[in-house]
């Protein structure tokens, strides 16, 4: 959390131990929310404030963000776990002297990046692979000098999420990292506020070890899940759109049975849209490749083309209104994650599917 005691970030994990699953979503900090038990509305972020001022009963800020959530999408918040950026830079040295790799896949120049002291300072990211030491690894994580702005920080902060975990999990394994907790929870006491105690901090260290990462979920309400406005005070907001956001939950926290190829192919043709590639990469002929591998499994891609803009972001699956199930056989076949799937905001398209295909593509189509 920030000086002010606002969240500079919201993120819901939920682990279903019995299915070996977990489903992460961030939640934008703008998000204009009904504050419960006080009659109005305010961005989500503010929740923590306004609990912590007004002693709100069962644990102040805390507590009215949890029931803010639990208001306002219906999700229970079981445990909580409100960490400053010490933390994050302490953890983060500890566990990766010479840091954690981690993709840069845009271009990133903020010079107005807050310092410690309240200043700013000028932080600059180059597309690329970049070993990160905790304080760099925050920055990456908070900078909103993107085009998406806090939704793109969104997105950063779950690729580091994802960076952390998978190192965790090369790097000795779950064990050997736990073995280090129990200092560390001494040593920064006074930065951190839970309600899990120890035990039940190393418990989910070692289910989340037993988790595979293609069960885990990361998804951001971002573009197409709300909607830009102002408040009554001209400041930026973004309204909910519930409909929307409640199948993003259902889908990210209680996925159904993953259904075969066959069942996906037959949705697929029941939809009957039209499926377009293009080309996210200065790799020429990706997209190319990418059609031929799909048309040998049977699907028909109607248009090959450039993207309009080549950062070698991951590849990507975005349905245009209608397309959802077609979109999700195409991440089948590609053998990329559901959460890959994303409803396109982007303009590219008014109906069907495009996908925009990254240089992680490649060890996919070598193997055909």
């Amino acid at each position: 959390t920030d000086s002010t005691y606002r969240t500079d970030s919201m993120i819901v994990v939920h682990i279903d131990p019995v299915r070996r699953t977990a489903g992460v979503i961030s939640f934008p900090r703008d998000l204009w929310v009904e504050i419960p038990a006080f009659g109005f509305n305010d961005r989500i972020n503010n929740a923590n404030a306004i609990g912590d001022r007004n002693s709100y009963p069962g644990g102040g800020g805390v507590a009215l963000a949890m029931e803010t959530i639990n208001s306002n999408f219906g999700i229970r918040i079981d445990h909580y776990a409100m960490v400053n950026f010490t933390v994050v830079e302490t953890v983060i040295d500890i566990l990766a002297p010479n840091g954690i790799p981690v993709e840069v896949t845009e271009v990133i120049r903020d010079p107005d990046y807050p310092d410690e002291g309240y200043g700013i300072i000028n932080v600059e990211f180059d597309p690329g692979v970049e070993n990160m030491a905790g304080e760099r690894l925050l920055q990456y994580a908070r900078t909103r000098a993107t085009k998406g702005g806090d939704l793109d920080r969104a997105r950063r902060q779950q690729q580091v999420l994802e960076a952390v975990r998978s190192y965790v999990l090369s790097a000795g394994g779950i064990q050997q990292f736990l073995t280090q907790i129990p200092a560390l929870w001494e040593e920064l006491s006074g930065s951190y506020r839970t309600d899990l105690t120890l035990q039940q901090i190393v418990g989910l260290g070692f289910l989340m070890n037993e988790i595979p990462r293609e069960n885990i979920q990361y998804r951001v309400i971002g573009a197409g899940y709300v909607i830009p406005d102002q408040n009554a005070n001209g400041d930026q907001i973004l309204l909910p759109v519930h409909s929307e956001i409640q199948q993003l939950i259902s889908e990210t926290f209680y996925p159904g049975t993953i259904a075969s190829t066959a069942d996906l192919r037959s949705l697929a043709e029941a939809e009957n849209v039209e499926i377009r590639v293009y080309n996210g990469t200065d790799i020429p002929g990706l997209a190319a490749s990418t059609r031929e591998y799909l048309v040998g499994r049977g699907v028909t891609v109607t248009t090959t083309d450039n993207a309009p803009t080549h950062n070698s972001q991951p590849t990507v699956i975005r349905y245009y209104n209608t397309g959802r199930d077609t979109a999700l056989w195409l991440a089948d076949l590609l053998n990329l994650p559901n959460d890959r799937v994303e409803r396109g905001t982007d303009g590219l398209a008014t109906t069907g599917v495009i996908v925009i295909v990254g240089s992680d593509i490649q060890p996919i189509l070598g193997g055909q």
